[in-house]
């Protein structure tokens, strides 16, 4: 059992490695983003719907923590295409270079274009009844 456990765990990680290196792959930057154009996957049957104890639960941590919108645990991704992504960089008022590679916080986009978040529903729901309506961005 040890030595099949052991390759089980030798396994894990190299899916683990392999996953990183995607993610990071994958990766084009961070931007602070209008929650209003952060839409959900738009799927025939949600899997999970929003569960409104999840958003109270949230909205107290807000009140208690702030939001923490910079902290990278926090940032929600998204699916976007490069002319999508090209069409969103030309709204910054920094270089591409620096949304990959950002010292302080990331730069804030002026684009209207939805881009589709693959998770954080419950977080981005509680953002847009929390902040101020000229705050209303999410990394």
């Amino acid at each position: 059992i040890s030595n099949l456990m052991g390759h089980a765990l030798d396994m894990a990680a190299v899916n683990n490695d392999e996953i990183f290196h995607e993610k990071h792959r994958a990766f084009c930057g961070s931007v602070k983003y209008p929650l209003k154009f952060l839409v959900s996957e738009q799927n025939d049957v949600d899997p999970r719907a929003l569960d409104q104890k999840n958003i109270k639960r949230l909205l107290v941590n807000f009140n208690l923590e702030g939001c923490n919108r910079l902290q990278l645990d926090n940032h929600v991704p998204v699916l976007t295409s490069k002319e999508q992504l090209e069409r969103i960089v030309g709204t910054l008022p920094t270089a591409k270079s620096q949304i990959r590679d950002y010292r302080e916080e990331p730069p804030k986009a002026s684009s209207a274009e939805n881009l589709t978040y693959l998770h954080g529903k419950h977080r981005i729901e509680a953002a847009r009844k929390f902040l101020n309506a000229g705050d209303r961005w999410w990394t």
